[in-house]
């Protein structure tokens, strides 16, 4: 249980770093030149605690699954440079489709049989993106084992 809780604290941190990070760029509208004010403090508290609170959680990640499975072992689990690979893929594969498949109905909208915003080269410019976007995805889902077998060439090259 110590391995989930450590994964769990380390996610969690992960997610308070970049969760907020764009949010950095708020602090440049505060200091643009015009005089500090007393709830510009609190902004920028609301912008860099949750990043500071992500790195300590993820320098301590493990006295914090301690805490909450104290458990005598915990160590990280030792996962091998193909394993990341073939996880990584499909990951950003699966990514590609579902956020592919979100602007469908966007593109829908957009078409030159619905007047709105879009003329009709920059409509197929975005079904084009999107088809490719598609292949893309599917080729990193179905196609996982081409990309694992580049990795083992390469990292067997370099040794």
């Amino acid at each position: 249980m110590n391995h989930l809780s450590f994964l769990a604290v380390r996610i969690l941190a992960i997610v308070l770093i970049l969760g907020n990070a764009s949010s950095l760029l708020v602090l440049s509208d505060i200091f643009d030149g015009e005089s500090f004010r007393p709830n510009h403090a609190w902004q920028v508290l609301a912008v860099i605690a949750p990043i500071i609170i992500g790195l300590l959680l993820w320098k301590f990640s493990k006295l914090t699954a301690y805490i909450v499975f104290p458990d005598k072992s915990i160590e990280v689990p030792v996962v091998s440079g193909e394993n990341i690979v073939s996880g990584g893929t499909f990951l950003i594969g699966l990514y590609l489709l579902l956020e592919a498949i979100i602007r469908v109905p966007n593109i829908a909208m957009t078409s030159p049989l619905v007047p709105i915003f879009k003329s009709q080269e920059g409509f197929i410019a975005e079904l084009v993106t999107l088809l490719v976007q598609f292949c893309i995805a599917a080729a990193l889902l179905i196609k996982r084992e081409m990309v694992l077998k580049m990795y083992r060439k390469l990292s067997y090259e370099n040794t």
